[in-house]
């Protein structure tokens, strides 16, 4: 065994010191300003795992000697950089916390390095990025505070989600609007717009659960074809004030809620199908109106489709079948000479 002893073979010549390879970095979870980043690599090993965000173009270098200083990166712009323990295990790590103070909207190179203070492997290139930009937020979906816009002409615009759970979605002011979102669907919270012209536009499916869904003020309005589908289930969608609207929708269905537009000339037009199932569809005020013959099908199951007030029209909609009854109420001292006014039912044969 002296023949082993005497020097003859180098210290590291059985070395089994296995060193990482570096084979994707990736970032989910995209903001405005964060993203959750994850290195996969290929025989993972315990070291260092180093991270950099630069902006598209920029190429960083790494040096240990330069670990305490922007963990060991060098680029003429860093947007984020941190350094994580690499466990030695599993096909994939996570860096904690989430990369933030990133800028929207930015496209943004990823970059890594692992080390064990002997050994480096990298740097390596990640796959690129952009963060969300500032106007088009992807979800609107407070838990338990309130995202308010207020003032002139304030907007909440093309989130694809307005999903409060326990809280509320606010705009206030003049011409208030919350636009272009997919889904509008309240838990157990409030999207409300309030004001001169207020307006929920373009939403793909307005469906409160517990919450509510209104427009408030002059001129309110949920409008524009592309609300498919107007289904509260336990809530509410409501527009109140002077000429409001619910405009377009391809199914008015409220389940055990209400669906109801009050005040001077409100109206819901071309509507596919007005269908409540226990619940209310409800028109109130001056000449409510369900108008414009896309109301193929107005058939409650065992709820009501009521206009009531000053010349109040249920017009052109038989394509899909008449309702089984349309209550029709006249106010007192309008048309009818009879104090305490009249209510019509009209019913098929």
């Amino acid at each position: 065994m002296a023949f082993f002893d005497s020097g003859f073979f180098d210290s590291g010549f059985f070395d089994t010191a296995v060193t990482p390879t570096i084979t994707a970095i990736t970032a989910s979870n995209i903001t405005q300003t964060t993203a959750t980043v994850t290195v996969s690599r290929s025989n993972p090993a315990a070291g260092t795992l180093y991270l950099v965000i630069v902006p598209q173009g920029v190429t960083p270098s790494w040096s240990r000697a330069n670990i305490a200083t922007n963990s060991g990166w060098t680029a003429t712009t860093i947007a984020y950089h941190d350094a994580d323990t690499d466990p030695g295990s599993g096909a994939t790590y996570q860096f904690t916390p989430d990369a933030s103070g990133l800028t929207a909207p930015t496209a943004y190179d990823l970059w890594a390095v692992w080390d064990d203070g002997a050994t480096t492997a990298g740097p390596v290139q990640g796959t690129g990025f952009s963060t969300a930009s500032a106007g088009v937020p992807v979800t609107v979906s407070p838990a338990s505070a309130q995202i308010t816009a207020a003032g002139h002409v304030p907007q909440i615009a093309q989130p694809r989600m307005a999903a409060p759970t326990a809280a509320h979605i606010a705009a206030t002011g003049r011409a208030p609007t919350v636009a272009q979102p997919r889904s509008i669907a309240t838990s157990a919270g409030s999207a409300a717009a309030t004001g001169h012209a207020t307006g929920i536009g373009q939403s793909r499916t307005l469906s409160p659960v517990a919450g509510q869904v209104q427009a408030t003020g002059h001129a309110p309005a949920v409008l524009q074809g592309d609300a498919q589908a107007i289904a509260p289930q336990a809530g509410h969608a409501q527009a109140h004030g002077y000429a409001q609207t619910i405009g377009q929708a391809q199914t008015v269905a409220p389940s055990r809620a209400q669906t109801v537009v009050s005040g001077h000339a409100p109206i819901v037009v071309k509507g596919v199908r007005v269908d409540p199932q226990t619940g209310r569809v409800e028109w109130a005020g001056h000449a409510p109106t369900i108008a414009q013959g896309w109301a193929r099908t107005v058939a409650p199951t065992a709820g009501h489709v009521r206009a009531m007030g000053w010349a109040p029209s249920v017009t052109t909609m038989p394509i899909g079948g008449y309702p089984s009854s349309v209550t029709i109420t006249v106010p007192a001292g309008r048309l009818l000479s009879v104090a305490s006014g009249r209510t019509i039912t009209l019913r098929t044969r």
